[in-house]
């Protein structure tokens, strides 16, 4: 309404300057045309400034992810990693929570070692993917001492770029091979969707990956973390959006190839989780 109405008085403003030859025809015409395009312009900076907030939080975290040394020297309650062959991942009497709550997790421990496979199940709102994010040196607990090896992290959030599938896998590997990449997509069955005659790995995947469903969205991003060379992986909600039938031919592929490394599942239930040598139930 505010736009036709000032696009309306442009168009009676060049009329008076037309009718007092201190303006052209064509002049006249263009006037409310280019009002109405600065508005569109203009419309759009509210959203652009909001973006611009999650392109900065997005980056943090990719460098965060990219160069875990880093990060781990400057999160105060980080402790050196801990030693290979040994522990994987050290959480000694953490507190987490945020500020002004009561804590999530309170004198909370946790020891796993290298090679072994561990899940956290519990409800939503229990501290599972604040745990996770803590393990992966995303975020730092309140007290206690942590320390871990760095980590390849699929967050609950499904993230994936407007780009093409090798970029967004490469993400984890710059120097992966295409034999790798196809062998990363077989072990979460979508080496058939992207094949011939699709572009294959140049296929490109749009704005948040919205050329996928959601459950092709999520194994994409459980192949870019398989891809990684980390020694421990961690995976916040796996499966979300896959079904069971899919989860279960998966299953013994991703098991297969994650041998010898260290993994921590987390979720809702152990029936949705990767199987594990312990369980750790959050209440």
């Amino acid at each position: 309404m505010l736009i036709n109405l000032a696009a309306v008085l442009a168009l009676w403003l060049g009329i008076e300057l037309f009718a007092q030859d201190q303006v052209s025809g064509p002049v006249l015409v263009m006037m409310p045309i280019a009002l109405l395009g600065l508005l569109e312009v203009y419309a759009m900076l509210p959203e652009a400034f909001g973006r611009l907030g999650a392109t900065e939080s997005a980056a943090a975290r990719l460098n965060r992810d990219s160069y875990p040394g880093q990060a781990n020297q400057q999160a105060g309650s980080l402790a050196a990693p801990a030693s290979e062959g040994d522990r994987a991942i050290s959480l000694d009497d953490i507190t987490v929570g945020y500020p002004g709550h009561a804590p999530m997790l309170s004198h909370f421990t946790l020891h796993v070692n290298a090679g072994e496979r561990v899940n956290v199940v519990g409800v939503s709102g229990s501290g599972k993917s604040t745990l996770a994010d803590i393990m992966a040196g995303l975020s730092t607990a309140q007290r206690g001492r942590v320390e871990a090896l760095p980590s390849a992290y699929l967050t609950q959030a499904t993230a994936l770029f407007d780009d093409t599938l090798r970029a967004n896998l490469q993400l984890a590997r710059p120097d992966a091979t295409d034999g790798e990449l196809w062998r990363v997509l077989e072990l979460v069955e979508l080496a058939e969707r992207f094949a011939e005659p699709e572009p294959g790995l140049d296929t490109w995947l749009g704005n948040g990956g919205r050329r996928l469903s959601g459950g092709e969205g999520r194994r994409l991003a459980l192949a870019r973390v398989l891809l990684s060379n980390a020694p421990v992986v961690i995976l916040d909600e796996p499966f979300t959006g896959v079904d069971a039938d899919t989860r279960a031919r998966m299953t013994p592929h991703l098991l297969r190839w994650l041998d010898g490394k260290t993994v921590v599942c987390l979720g809702h239930g152990s029936e949705a989780l990767l199987p594990a040598d312990h369980t750790v139930h959050l209440n």
